[in-house]
């Protein structure tokens, strides 16, 4: 909203200097906008991501996204005295010229300021760069090099271990391994800090769980942590139909049937048992 504002406020001044000096007020007011928003948008999605990048957490989100809005300010308030410059060129006298140049690398010195003050207060602090590592993470579990991606999750969460995220990552990791044990406390954690941007990302962690327990044949715990998943997700279908499964492994026909009749659609790799299984207990 602040940044609308400023624009705005740009788009006047632009167009009322050009009103003055008998200018084409649409042309210099588009050419005020651009030079204030297109700054800002290459600072907000390139710049500022780049040194702030997995530092966000609950603690000091507000204070970073304070830090984020004046950095894009200084980047456009540079882009706009560029502008602005360049189209009074011809205008100017040469002591004005001076003033404008003089302001241009005072504004880009303080946005240099700003961005190799906060690099460096991460590496004082040991906050580097976790958001890379969770991708590099990712990446590598998808290429299914499960122990290059723990160690990439690990390095993440000695920088941030108050993530519920990276903690969940890691966890997937570890059962991708078939390290069931330590998949169980990745998960647990994730969901004892619960900080998800997505409820659905917690029910996913209580499934993973319940599946890790599922790899020890205790049901109990297997079907105790589904239905936490079921709570947050009753209408997924998956969810409804693995527990009405281990409560057929329990031997309890009334829930299994339960379950299975408020199942609507499955998918093809489940459709056999499924229709066993409804068959079993119709």
């Amino acid at each position: 909203m602040i940044e609308i504002v400023i624009m705005i406020g740009v788009i006047r001044w632009f167009t009322s200097t050009a009103k003055k000096k008998n200018k084409n007020q649409i042309l210099w007011g588009a050419i005020g906008g651009l030079s204030y928003y297109l700054p800002v948008l290459l600072c907000g999605l390139v710049i500022y991501p780049l040194i702030i990048v997995g530092w966000v957490t609950t603690e000091n989100d507000l204070t970073l996204k304070i830090i984020g809005l004046f950095l894009n300010i200084i980047a456009g308030v540079i882009g706009v005295l560029t502008a602005k410059r360049i189209l009074q060129n011809s205008d100017l006298s040469v002591k004005s010229k001076r003033k404008y140049t003089f302001s241009i690398i005072v504004m880009f010195i303080i946005l240099c300021v700003f961005i190799n003050f906060l690099t460096l207060y991460k590496v004082e602090k040991g906050i580097a760069l976790p958001g890379f590592e969770n991708k590099t993470g990712i990446q590598k579990m998808d290429n299914g090099d499960y122990v290059g991606a723990i160690t990439e999750f690990t390095k993440a969460i000695k920088r941030q271990p108050n993530k519920s995220m990276l903690f969940y990552n890691r966890g997937v990791a570890y059962e991708f391994s078939k390290n069931y044990t330590k998949a169980i406390l990745d998960f647990k954690k994730s969901i004892l800090i619960d900080n998800f941007k997505e409820n659905e990302k917690l029910s996913k962690a209580y499934f993973e769980l319940g599946n890790c327990f599922g790899r020890f044949n205790q049901n109990d715990s297997v079907v105790f942590y589904y239905i936490k998943a079921h709570k947050i997700k009753p209408e997924d279908d998956r969810i409804k139909f693995e527990i009405a499964f281990v409560y057929s492994l329990i031997g309890d026909m009334i829930k299994c049937r339960s379950y299975l009749n408020d199942v609507k659609s499955i998918d093809a790799e489940f459709k056999d048992t499924f229709d066993s299984l409804k068959a079993k207990y119709k």
